[in-house]
């Protein structure tokens, strides 16, 4: 996954990203002036990199968490880019699947958190693509 992503081509070049954008990170902006937008949080892990990296949250929602197609072709109207039709698009899929591993092992003590780690890491070792998992 590393070599794959390291040689990728990167069509949406590089800038400021996010790191984590998900629809989990957005609040409602209220003010008397405007009316309610969103806004991204949580801003922990911004950096500089391939743009590619912020949209593949919601292409794993889709895979892992069981959106169907109509989450990502509003996504895809909306933005204007399809990940799927990048070669990159699988080695980055498998680096959401590792990302969304530290969550569950920092709380495996609790009985859901361990099905669900238990659930990620079979179908991370078995390499299957499609499972879709426990959300949490």
């Amino acid at each position: 996954m590393r070599s794959a992503l390291t040689d990728s081509d990167w069509p949406l070049g590089y800038g400021l990203i996010h790191g984590d954008a998900w629809a989990g990170n957005l609040l409602l902006w209220d003010t008397s002036t405007t009316p309610l937008r969103p806004i991204l949080c949580d801003w922990d892990r911004v950096s500089w990199g391939p743009r590619e990296v912020d949209l593949i949250p919601t292409w794993h929602a889709a895979v892992r968490y069981g959106r169907d197609e109509t989450w990502i072709q509003n996504f895809i109207k909306h933005y204007g880019y399809d990940l799927r039709d990048w070669d990159g698009y699988q080695p980055l899929l498998a680096m959401r699947d590792l990302a969304q591993l530290p969550g569950p092992i920092r709380r495996a003590a609790n009985p859901p958190h361990a099905a669900a780690l238990r659930q990620r890491l079979g179908a991370i070792r078995a390499g299957d693509r499609t499972m879709t998992w426990i959300a949490l």
